[in-house]
C-alpha cells in the first residue's frame, strides 16, 4: 500500500494531473479521474489500483490523441511512444495504444521509410537518410533494406553540383566548400569526385 502524497495540475495540460505517490511521482491522470473517484492527498491506495485506473480513464483519449497526431503526417512508432510517454501517458496505456494503431495498421515503420526516401532522395544521401532514419527510430534492418532498393544518385549530386556553383567562382575555397556541402548531404567521396573535376581549377 502506497500513500497519495501530491496531487499537482501539469504546467502544460491543465487536464491532467500528476501523481505522487511516498513522495515521488507515480503518473498522469485525468482531473476528471481523480474527482469522480475522490483521490485526495494522504489516501492509502494500492499501487496497482492506480495503475488501472489511469489505463481506463485514458487509453481512448491516447489513442484520439495519436490519430489526430498522425493524421497530420506519418510517424514511427517510437515517435509515437516518445509523444505520449511526453504526455505523462502509463506504459501500458502506451502498450495498448501501439497495439491498436498495428491492429489497424496506422504505423507502419518499413512503409515510413520508403515515403522518407522517396521525398528526399532527391536531395539527400544514403548516409544522410540512413542517419535520419535512425534518429526517427526506424530499425536498422529495414533502413538497410530499403536503402538497398535506392537507384544510383548520379543525378542527383550533378544537379545539387550545379546549383550550388552557380554564380560562384572556381577557386580551391569554393571546392572545399562544395565538397563539405556534399557530404553533409550524405553522399560519399566515390559519389562526388566524379562531379567536381569540371569545377577545378
Amino acid at each position: 500500500m502506497s500513500k497519495i502524497t501530491q496531487l499537482k495540475l501539469q504546467t502544460k495540460n491543465k487536464e491532467r494531473v500528476n501523481v505522487h505517490l511516498d513522495g515521488e511521482f507515480f503518473c498522469g491522470l485525468q482531473a476528471e479521474t481523480v474527482i469522480k473517484h475522490s483521490l485526495k492527498v494522504g489516501d492509502d491506495i494500492e499501487q496497482d489500483e492506480l495503475t488501472l485506473l489511469q489505463f481506463e480513464s485514458e487509453k481512448q483519449m491516447a489513442f484520439n490523441k495519436v490519430l489526430n497526431l498522425i493524421s497530420k503526417r506519418q510517424k514511427t512508432q517510437k515517435q509515437i511512444q516518445t509523444y505520449l510517454s511526453d504526455k505523462y501517458y502509463g506504459q501500458k496505456t502506451i502498450d495498448y495504444v501501439i497495439a491498436k494503431l498495428k491492429e489497424y495498421n496506422y504505423i507502419n515503420d518499413e512503409l515510413f521509410a520508403k515515403n522518407y526516401v522517396l521525398a528526399y532522395c532527391h536531395s539527400k544521401g544514403k548516409k544522410r537518410l540512413k542517419q535520419e532514419l535512425l534518429l526517427k527510430g526506424v530499425g536498422i534492418k529495414i533502413i538497410d533494406e530499403v536503402l538497398s532498393n535506392l537507384e544510383e544518385q548520379d543525378e542527383v549530386v550533378k544537379e545539387l553540383v550545379q546549383k550550388y556553383m552557380k554564380n560562384k567562382e572556381k577557386s580551391s575555397k569554393t571546392m572545399t566548400k562544395l565538397y563539405a556541402f556534399l557530404m553533409r548531404r550524405g553522399f560519399s567521396y566515390d559519389e562526388i569526385k566524379p562531379f567536381l573535376k569540371g569545377y577545378e581549377e
